[in-house]
């Protein structure tokens, strides 16, 4: 239990007193903002005694209230992390390293990602996402705030290879009402959430539920208020090492692999898609392949 995080411990937590929860709904709403709370004040939050406070942190597995407070702490400066706090830590920043550092850098950093995200993935969790996303009987909306809108974009066109009711929502909320209006009971919410979360996709996650339907998360952070929401969630890292921004790179492949788990379940219909897909490119001229002859390169 020592290397979960603060919101997970208390996500696992069973058998709570009316304090207790009191305390576990102040940690999940204001857990940034405890981080610069001390004991007293915690307390008083939450309308409950400093005894209170120190054995619930206690049930969480900690010492005491200081080895808590210095893990909250911990947790927090990690989640705080921006681009250019990236950047002004990096010691490359603004040196004068060449282009081929910053290459081989890169990709050693998105493999090391993906390497740990075999592990940071609860098969469990992978499966259950597989197994929502291959019932037909069940609409599919992806999402994703900032660029995780691309990734969205991206596995919805794809997945559209297998099945129907496939669709990206974009996150104007302009327009949300009208995108939502045709939600059925069970419907399946994919939300992607990369570092700082959008709140039009813990809103959205939060609408899912109550509408019925299960959300799948794909984040590279436990600690957000997605993940209470999520009935799979979905951890991966995202390290950016020489760059200035997170790498989205495990993110990716863990998309990929949803999509390569999902082909099983539609490897009699896919086919059939595929041809009639190809018939709509060929009837527009959408597309056009590269030539198997010919130089490479253009000549000089």
């Amino acid at each position: 239990m020592e290397n979960k995080k603060i919101l997970e411990r208390i996500a696992h937590l069973e058998r709570l007193s009316p304090a207790e929860r009191r305390l576990a709904a102040i940690f999940e709403q204001q857990y940034r903002q405890m981080a610069f709370m001390n004991l007293v004040a915690i307390g008083e939050e939450a309308g409950v005694g400093m005894a209170t406070v120190t054995r619930f942190v206690r049930k969480l597995g900690f010492s005491g209230f200081t080895a808590f407070m210095k893990a909250l702490r911990e947790e927090v400066s990690e989640a705080l992390d921006s681009p250019i706090s990236q950047y002004i830590r990096s010691p490359r920043g603004g040196g004068d390293a060449g282009a081929d550092f910053f290459l081989r850098e890169h990709f050693e950093g998105a493999a090391e990602n993906m390497r740990r995200s075999t592990t940071s993935v609860d098969p469990a969790m992978f499966a259950k996402a597989v197994d929502l996303l291959a019932d037909t009987r069940r609409q599919v909306y992806v999402t994703g705030g900032g660029t995780a809108q691309a990734l969205a974009a991206y596995f919805s066109l794809l997945a559209q290879y297998f099945r129907d009711d496939v669709r990206l929502l974009e996150p104007n909320v302009g327009s949300l009402g009208q995108q939502l209006a045709g939600v059925r009971p069970r419907a399946v919410l994919l939300c992607i959430a990369y570092h700082r979360y959008s709140k039009i996709s813990l809103k959205l996650m939060e609408l899912f539920r109550r509408f019925g339907g299960s959300v799948i998360l794909l984040t590279d952070r436990q600690v957000t208020p997605l993940f209470r929401l999520a009935e799979a969630p979905l951890v991966v890292h995202s390290k950016g090492g020489a760059s200035m921004f997170s790498s989205r790179a495990a993110g990716l492949a863990l998309l990929e692999a949803l999509l390569a788990a999902l082909m099983p379940h539609f490897r009699r219909t896919v086919p059939e898609r595929f041809d009639r897909m190809e018939e709509v490119f060929a009837a527009v001229d959408g597309f056009a392949y590269p030539k198997e002859k010919g130089p490479a390169h253009p000549g000089p």
